[in-house]
């Protein structure tokens, strides 16, 4: 199961292209954390699920969405189960970031540490595999005269830039008479807040999630879930995650699919412990490292900003205020500077707190020069990989997924050792 188990959303940044890689170096450890989940796609390709296996992530809308996958799979699945139609895109959008309904969510989720809400669940995870790029109900603080700046999505021409737009505007159906035709389907205007294009030059049904190619799969298994989710970048037909599988005919047949599948994940997530909060607080303490056996982590926390500055505050060097580069609105609560690369450097200092327990072991991801500091002074060892596909890397002169590196502890299984496949 755990080898074509996956989540039914896309992820920036996951991990399933290299989690074999992650397993062989960890083993089979007693205890697991995983204290930036996103898509968890490393623990669902584990080969055996763990004895303890905990994770973490501080965006609301993923914790929620793996608590309601635990505990009401089939209710998701009904609410995650709806047409591509981009007017309700915009407007499910508009009231997960900005309703009553949602506020009160937010402060729930911080509150009450089993709640959930399958609706939102649905709805988010729905709009996942419809939004075209990055912002997905990403909240990019506050405007000048203190109201919620608006994010739309914007797929211009040929290129799809998924949220650059502040505004709500209606689409220029005058256009121009270019090859991408007219209206919706055309190509000028780049910072005009456009429908997504429906045609192409290329004989297929369009582009985006509603571009047609051949599926990887053949046989009479193709486009089931456990062969593999269609992404933006790969072989996919009607769409991605929730939104896919062209075989289910019928409205009952698509639904009975999503919820075979989100059953599936609820199963394997059954005695996972789902937390929402500041990474460390699954992962910084004699409880959570070292009184449950041999522990396994897999941290993959947001790439830095500027290589420089981590090796800088990882010294203590006073940098200076944090500039408007290195800020990510609500990285956490409470985090007033919301500073990127003083993040990437606490978990190198966490790295080389607990990387030296003989019975702890770490897989650490971050782009090449991140981390060196683990290999010179602390005996880790480094990985170079490439990563496939994915909303970072879909243009072929993307130099960031040559970049791609993952640390390994010293505690961690070395290939020569041998002996560490189950």
């Amino acid at each position: 199961m755990s080898s074509t188990l996956k989540a039914p959303f896309p992820y920036f940044g996951g991990k399933s292209a290299v989690a074999d890689l992650v397993w062989e170096r960890l083993g089979n450890p007693d205890n697991y954390v995983e204290p930036f989940a996103g898509s968890i796609a490393t623990l669902l390709r584990r080969p055996e699920p763990g004895r303890i296996e905990t994770i973490n992530d501080r965006n609301h809308f993923v914790t929620n969405f793996w608590r309601a996958v635990k505990l009401a799979p089939d209710r998701l699945a009904a609410f995650a189960d709806h047409p591509v139609n981009e007017a309700d895109l915009h407007a499910r959008h508009d009231w997960l970031m900005r309703s009553k309904e949602s506020a009160a969510f937010r402060d729930r989720m911080i509150r009450e540490p089993d709640y959930f809400d399958s609706k939102i669940a649905g709805w988010w995870v729905w709009g996942q595999c419809c939004w075209i790029g990055g912002g997905w109900c990403d909240d990019h603080g506050e405007t000048s005269d203190g109201g919620r700046k608006k994010q739309m999505p914007v797929c211009d021409g040929r290129i799809g830039k998924g949220v650059n737009s502040q505004s709500k505007q209606v689409p220029d159906l005058a256009g121009d008479s270019g090859a991408f035709g007219r209206g919706v389907n055309s190509s000028a205007g780049m910072n005009r807040n456009k429908l997504p294009l429906l045609n192409s030059n290329f004989d297929q049904a369009g582009t985006g999630i509603h571009q047609k190619r051949p599926l990887l799969d053949t046989g009479e298994h193709r486009g089931v879930v456990g062969l593999g989710r269609h992404q933006l970048g790969d072989a996919f037909d009607v769409g991605r995650g929730v939104n896919s599988n062209k075989h289910a005919g019928t409205c009952r047949e698509r639904l009975d699919w999503l919820q075979e599948w989100i059953g599936r994940l609820s199963d394997r997530l059954r005695l996972v412990r789902v937390c929402y909060g500041h990474w460390s607080r699954i992962c910084d303490s004699k409880t959570t490292m070292d009184r449950l056996g041999l522990t396994g982590a897999f941290v993959d926390p947001p790439y830095a900003k500027s290589i420089e500055r981590v090796q800088a505050l990882i010294r203590g060097e006073d940098v200076g205020p944090v500039t408007a580069s290195n800020r990510a609105n609500e990285l956490y609560a409470g985090d007033k500077t919301q500073d990127i690369d003083a993040l990437v450097a606490e978990v190198n200092r966490w790295c080389q707190k607990w990387g030296r327990h003989s019975k702890v072991r770490i897989a650490l991801c971050g782009y090449e020069g991140e981390h060196d500091n683990l290999v010179a002074d602390h005996g880790w060892t480094v990985e170079a990989w490439k990563a496939q596909g994915g909303y970072a890397n879909r243009n072929e002169n993307n130099q960031n997924n040559k970049r791609e590196r993952i640390w390994f502890s010293p505690a961690c299984i070395h290939p020569s050792q041998g002996g560490y496949l189950f």
